[in-house]
């Protein structure tokens, strides 16, 4: 009977410990960067090998108004967009759509109307790959890849993405 019971302290410890790291994975919020470098040297921290890191001219990517800068590492691409604020951050991401694949551009590269006024534009993006969006202090990440592994990295680092698709599991129905 001692025994029973022991193995059943056991195994609840063990759930109780699964749960709450499931529960840390899915409630991390991450760090709140500032800037690329500070999500750079986090990433470092992590063993991830930064290659390079290139800005891209503002005319390039028109559908964020922050700084726009692409980072190479360990075979991975990231596209980092940093804002002057936190809360420009916050309203830049309300403009993706959930599966990221539509974004609302800002109104001064809509255009402009007959009368003069600015018009509404939604860009519709053919990513290369699955995109997945997290946002983290003053910065929005865009990784489009299907590496469990970076995900999950990005995830504890940035926290949970606020759009993309689904991670992709090999094997499952998606």
């Amino acid at each position: 009977m001692k025994k029973t019971k022991k193995l059943f302290i056991v195994g609840v410890v063990i759930i109780l410990l699964t749960t709450m790291s499931g529960l840390d994975f899915l409630l991390h919020k991450g760090k709140d960067f500032k800037g690329t470098d500070e999500f750079v040297k986090e990433l470092k921290s992590r063993n991830y090998n930064v290659e390079s890191i290139e800005d891209v001219l503002k005319d390039k990517v028109r559908w964020f108004s922050g700084d726009t800068k692409i980072l190479n590492s360990s075979n991975i691409e990231l596209s980092v967009f940093e804002f002057s604020s936190e809360e420009i951050a916050k309203n830049e991401a309300s403009k993706v759509s959930k599966d990221g694949f539509e974004i609302y551009a800002p109104v001064n590269i809509a255009g402009n109307s007959q009368n003069g006024g600015a018009v509404p534009l939604v860009i519709y993006i053919s990513w290369s790959d699955n995109p997945h969006f997290y946002r983290s202090g003053n910065l929005i990440v865009l990784y489009c890849g299907t590496n469990l592994k970076v995900q999950y990295d990005l995830n504890r680092i940035l926290g949970r993405q606020f759009a993309g698709l689904p991670w992709y599991i090999p094997g499952r129905k998606h």
